[in-house]
């Protein structure tokens, strides 16, 4: 027996969560694009060419470098991407506006808040200890969970009044 696929309606973003998928999608591009700034610094100074004296405030050491570099690629631009991502996939997956848009905007800002804290002793280079915690979070995985429970509550909502339809493939997958 051949399933019948019915077409789900589709859903526009709101001026609001726009902007909110905007700024993770700003915050994650600019660490990635400061961040890759540091990946030619090390080859360089491994072949002899020491320019990190060169920066300033922006990296004093080669292990200084190599601290900003994965924190911003590998844990700041991953994090602010994926949440902003996982927003934009439930919303427009689901068709349907988050339940509790509140939860995704404190994760957003306890992000922000842990960038600014892990940011303040790498850039004073009193902290080049590459990345050993999580920069975006600070000490916690509270902002990660915050935008995930903020987008599960809007997918059980999602279900409840979907009175047996299936879920969107790109819902279900976030």
């Amino acid at each position: 027996m051949i399933e019948e696929r019915t077409t789900q309606p589709t859903r526009d973003l709101s001026k609001s969560e726009k902007w909110f998928v905007g700024w993770h999608v700003i915050f994650a591009t600019a660490a990635l694009s400061i961040g890759i700034q540091y990946g030619p610094m090390q080859a360089l100074e491994h072949a002899g060419v020491d320019l990190y004296p060169k920066l300033g405030f922006l990296a004093s050491s080669y292990y200084q470098g190599l601290t900003l570099h994965g924190v911003l690629n590998a844990l700041i631009w991953t994090t602010f991407f994926i949440t902003g991502f996982l927003t934009l996939t439930v919303i427009k997956g689901l068709g349907r506006p988050l339940k509790y848009p509140w939860l995704n905007k404190i994760g957003f800002w306890m992000m922000v808040v842990g960038l600014v804290t892990a940011a303040i002793p790498i850039l004073s280079d009193k902290a080049t200890v590459l990345y050993t915690k999580r920069a975006a979070c600070s000490t916690s995985d509270w902002c990660l969970w915050s935008s995930a429970v903020g987008s599960k509550a809007t997918a059980c909502t999602s279900r409840s009044t979907r009175g047996g339809k299936r879920t969107r493939a790109l819902a279900r997958r976030s």
